[in-house]
């Protein structure tokens, strides 16, 4: 069975003809339906309860776009607030991507921190402290102070600042790269996804990422 995955999308403004564009990233598509997941983007606009209760969401995905407390993203912030909140309340999954995982950070009263020296770079992490993986980069606020039940499981090498976190009894991961830009798409991607949506839970995640490393 292909699960389904509500996917929060990016807002961009066009001004000749004061538009406001959902957007998302085809590339999520793709990946999504390589690993068997039927990817369904989500109106801001829209009220959550309804597009929940129309459709029976096996995990959600918070994507990328302008950090969390940029300019115009207050009907965003309030959107993906929302979706935060009902999949606490559910149990239900959750990974955040670059600005998604700030929103999650924030969400559960963590704090982010300026860096202005990850964007358009790659560099080394630190997975578990067990093995090190190559990662693009292309923010420019990161998570400092973890938020209530956080726990980090992917570390910078170049200056430790915080790359991944798991929450502790959520079925909650919040990453700060990109898989999806990742061309080949990467085999730790998909462990993530099927340890997050599959086994709906992060309590295996170490042993998952070890027996990973072990692989490669």
């Amino acid at each position: 069975m292909m699960l389904k995955i509500g996917l929060s999308q990016r807002l961009d403004f066009y001004g000749p003809y004061r538009e406001i564009h959902e957007s998302l990233d085809q590339r999520w598509s793709q990946l999504l339906c390589k690993e068997r997941y039927i990817p369904i983007p989500l109106s801001s606009i829209v009220l959550l309860k309804d597009l929940t209760g129309a459709i029976n969401f096996d995990g959600f995905l918070l994507t990328g776009g302008p950090s969390y407390g940029s300019p115009h993203t207050e009907t965003r912030d309030r959107f993906e607030y929302d979706i935060l909140s009902q999949a606490a309340e559910r149990n239900i999954p959750v990974l955040g991507v670059c600005r998604g995982f700030q929103m999650m950070n924030r969400f559960l009263g963590g704090t982010l921190q300026e860096r202005p020296e990850h964007v358009g770079k790659t560099h080394e992490i630190s997975v578990f402290g067990d093995f090190c993986m190559t990662v693009n980069s292309f923010h420019t606020r990161c998570v400092d102070c973890l938020g209530k039940g956080f726990e980090s499981f992917a570390i910078c090498n170049l200056d430790q600042s915080i790359e991944g976190a798991f929450h502790q009894t959520l079925p909650w991961i919040g990453i700060m790269w990109h898989m999806e830009r990742d061309d080949p798409f990467q085999d730790f991607s998909s462990m993530l996804l099927y340890q997050l949506f599959h086994q709906r839970s992060t309590k295996g995640l170490r042993d998952a990422c070890h027996r990973f490393s072990k692989c490669q």
